[in-house]
């Protein structure tokens, strides 16, 4: 019961016994002297309550003869360290015997001078587990054994009458109960403090200890600064030519990726300018020749429309790329109408919607979804999107839907009846560079750079992703862009959210 309110840990349990007798020895000697006293002094209370000497002899031989002499051993125990380990049985049978020898008077004593006899055993309570120090099992023990000897001796010896028996048996126990609390509450203190000055012992060791290594730590420290300091002298002409070496090697990278953008954008002129006068001149002969040319010749114009756009679509998210990349993009917000850029969107891409046979819808429910943003990064994302969503949809739509959500926000979805994403690859859809189906044997065409840029244009204009997919049924991209361009917004959706992220 003890552990249960305050446990301590077993390698302690005999520490603490041994220290806490240790500890209460001289308190131990002095309640064992005055409860001999005062039992033997109430020798004088014998002869003045009871009339038969042979009786009061019978009492002093009790007290006298009995309880004395174990007194008397127990108190000698004290000054034995071999008989002291003992201590907590031996106190306990001091308290027996004193108990039983109440009981033997309250048995052999005439009523109703038996009864001022029952007063005592309460007194032996009290003693035994307040002022004797036993701990709180031979203390619990002891009680008991007397009130059990008290229980027998009444119904089977003294026939005691049931109202007296049950008033004495309430005190009785009412006083064993009192006393057991007592004492658990004074071993459950003693326990918190022992191990209270155990762990601060062990706390006290820690910190000499750590204070000796951190001691020598310091002056290994010390030794290595002194070391560090006399090389710091040589190595600072070193250093400071490395500096400058940094400084004209950043000024070269500087240069480099300048000239990087420079010649990217010159060749993107240089590529751009003969692709678009090859379409210009593809479209005219298309015009002039579609009413008389066979299906195998139209089928060539459309070959070298996709394979022209293909490449001008390469072109651009390179460059866009190696821009977000070398941080040289420039923002330009100003007040665009979203349902403007996603209507001419659809107007852009509804042939080649039409030309693998699917339907690209438009389903734009505000008409005056103005937002104060970027106008190309606005476009780029949502190009981008409807592209991809088109270039994986075979069969079914594509579907472009502008509608104002709960956040106060404009909410712009792509929606297709494509191909879907797998769950696996779902995490990787905006890492440069990678596509679910890879090799040369990959059924759709792209450089892997679309959805990574809608990523870091979305990042630009603090909006968020949320893409839901199932393979084979299709996906949907939702852009979530907040009109007062407040980016924090919780969104509590199973789906896979990508968080923005300043460049």
């Amino acid at each position: 019961m003890v552990d249960f309110i305050y446990k301590l840990p077993d390698e302690l349990k005999k520490d603490f016994r041994l220290t806490t007798d240790k500890k209460n020895k001289s308190h131990i000697r002095i309640a064992i002297i005055a409860g001999l006293l005062l039992y033997s002094l109430f020798g004088f209370l014998d002869k003045a309550l009871v009339p038969d000497m042979n009786m009061v002899h019978k009492f002093w031989f009790i007290r006298y003869a009995l309880l004395l002499p174990t007194a008397v051993f127990v108190f000698a125990a004290t000054y034995s360290n071999s008989l002291y380990r003992w201590i907590q049985p031996l106190l306990g049978l001091t308290v027996i015997v004193a108990g039983l020898g109440i009981n033997y008077m309250i048995l052999i004593a005439p009523s109703p001078i038996s009864e001022n006899y029952y007063a005592g055993l309460i007194l032996i309570f009290i003693y035994g587990y307040s002022f004797l120090r036993i701990n709180f099992i031979w203390a619990t023990f002891s009680g008991w054994f007397i009130v059990l000897a008290y229980e027998l001796s009444a119904v089977f010896i003294l026939d005691v009458p049931t109202n007296v028996l049950i008033n004495n048996n309430f005190f009785f126990i009412s006083a064993n109960i009192l006393g057991m609390f007592s004492n658990l509450s004074f071993e459950n203190q003693s326990r918190k403090e022992f191990h209270t000055a155990y762990q601060l012992d062990v706390s006290n060791k820690e910190i000499k200890q750590n204070n000796l290594h951190l001691e020598e730590r310091v002056k290994e420290r010390t030794y290595e600064l002194e070391k560090i300091n006399r090389k710091l002298s040589d190595e600072i002409n070193e250093k400071a030519q490395i500096q400058i070496k940094l400084v004209k090697a950043k000024e070269r990278a500087e240069n480099a990726n300048n000239l990087k953008s420079e010649f990217l954008a010159q060749m993107s002129h240089e590529i751009r300018s003969p692709i678009n006068t090859i379409l210009n001149f593809t479209s005219l002969v298309k015009d002039l020749t579609e009413s008389n040319c066979n299906e195998e010749l139209k089928l060539s114009f459309s070959g070298i429309d996709s394979a022209s756009r293909r490449i001008v679509r390469t072109i651009d998210l390179i460059l866009n790329t190696s821009e977000l990349q070398l941080g040289t993009y420039e923002i330009s917000n100003r007040e665009i109408n979203l349902y403007n850029i996603l209507e001419s969107l659809h107007h852009e891409y509804f042939k080649y919607a039409e030309s693998k046979g699917i339907e690209l819808k438009l389903n734009l429910i505000n008409n005056k979804a103005k937002v104060y943003s970027d106008d190309y990064a606005i476009n780029q994302i949502f190009a981008n999107l409807i592209d991809n969503a088109i270039k994986y949809t075979e069969n079914g739509f594509v579907e472009i839907i502008l509608t104002n959500n709960s956040h106060e926000n404009y909410s712009v979805i792509i929606k297709d009846t494509g191909k879907g994403i797998s769950k696996k690859y779902l995490p990787h859809i905006f890492e440069q560079f990678t596509q679910e189906e890879k090799g040369y044997t990959r059924k759709y065409e792209g450089s892997g750079l679309g959805l990574a840029l809608v990523k870091r244009y979305c990042e630009i204009i603090d909006a968020k992703i949320l893409v839901e997919s199932t393979e084979g049924t299709g996906t949907s991209f939702e852009i979530l862009i907040n009109k007062n361009l407040d980016p924090n917004i919780n969104f509590k959706k199973d789906l896979y959210i990508i968080p923005e992220k300043k460049l």
